[in-house]
């Protein structure tokens, strides 16, 4: 699996939204294809990142669809982009809540290249009070304010 960065995300309040992540042979026209394949279908692009390759090796792009009205199968429009010469595969992000859409079929995700990763508020609570519990024990070695090591 390839890494991919996950800067954004989108929600969209009562909006049917779903994520497409293409790998493809970086090439001239490759993107126009495969949004034209989906502006063909009357479905509205609203976000779109790839990833920097050179020419001829593969390249991924990640797509956000707003479904809303149509009755259009994301996993038809992913089966119709593969059919494209240069796309090497099209997978559907399906979203876990309605409006909501973030990247979760690359792996590692990064932001800039810095591994990511996304914890619900339960697990960043439970995981911030696990390390102040932690650096607050009798006997952990604390920093000293001049960059050294202090006792407890």
């Amino acid at each position: 699996m390839n890494p991919f960065g996950i800067q954004r995300f989108m929600f969209y309040r009562g909006r049917q939204l779903c994520g497409l992540v293409v790998e493809a042979i970086s090439r001239p026209g490759v993107l126009a294809a495969i949004t034209g394949e989906i502006a063909g279908r009357g479905l509205d692009i609203t976000y779109c990142s790839t990833r920097t390759v050179r020419a001829a090796e593969r390249g991924l792009i990640l797509l956000f669809i707003d479904l809303t009205g149509s009755e259009v199968d994301p996993s038809t429009v992913a089966r119709e982009l593969e059919a494209l010469e240069p796309v090497v595969k099209a997978e559907v992000i399906t979203p876990k809540v309605e409006g909501f859409i973030s990247d979760d079929v690359s792996f590692p995700l990064l932001l800039d290249s810095l591994r990511a990763i996304i914890l619900d508020e339960t697990a960043l609570r439970g995981l911030l009070i696990s390390f102040r519990e932690h650096i607050s024990a009798p006997g952990v070695r604390r920093c000293s304010t001049t960059w050294g090591w202090g006792g407890g």
